[in-house]
């Protein structure tokens, strides 16, 4: 700052003593809190929250990751994050700001299933809609619709899941 404004001594003396002020001020403020713990936050702020660390095993009640799993599908649902073609385990941890593993028990014990099974189940729903409602388009423009990467992982998805191709899916369905 004194390059921009040159300060005399005696200015510079006081701005140096009302810094100090103030880390004295800060560091006094700190040494007073220092015995408080840090606030958790409630579980009505994220419905992901981890339970109370400080509660002994016994004390805590069984984790339902099947409720965990179904609010969580519900907003990759209504969000369509599932139509992101990129979209990893590691997106959705950050989005809902805890970490992988956490994101990936939710999906192997509350859905049952891995989290690429998941959301391929949920593009093939969506894909299944598109056909429907626009017999006509190409299979090509649907998958890519439906958030898939490629033609060739739409058709083995696809397959997996239904038991027929794409198009076959789609010829029998009109």
């Amino acid at each position: 700052f004194q390059f921009v404004v040159p300060f005399s001594y005696g200015r510079q003396y006081i701005c140096l003593l009302a810094e100090g002020g103030i880390v004295l001020w800060m560091g006094l403020e700190a040494l007073t809190r220092l015995g408080q713990r840090f606030p958790k936050m409630s579980a009505t702020a994220s419905p992901l929250a981890e339970p109370d660390a400080a509660k002994n095993d016994e004390d805590r009640p069984a984790r339902d990751w099947r409720d965990e799993a179904a609010i969580l599908l519900a907003q990759i649902e209504r969000e369509e994050w599932f139509l992101e073609p990129r979209l990893s385990i590691n997106d959705i941890a950050r989005r809902q700001s805890t970490n992988e593993t956490y994101i990936s028990r939710m999906f192997n014990q509350g859905v049952g299933q891995s989290f690429n099974q998941t959301i391929n189940d949920m593009r093939i729903r969506h894909a299944q809609t598109l056909i429907r409602q626009t017999p006509d388009q190409p299979l090509l423009e649907i998958a890519f619709a439906a958030g898939f990467n490629s033609k060739a992982t739409f058709n083995r998805v696809f397959r997996a899941r239904t038991g027929q191709t794409p198009s076959t899916w789609r010829d029998s369905d009109i």
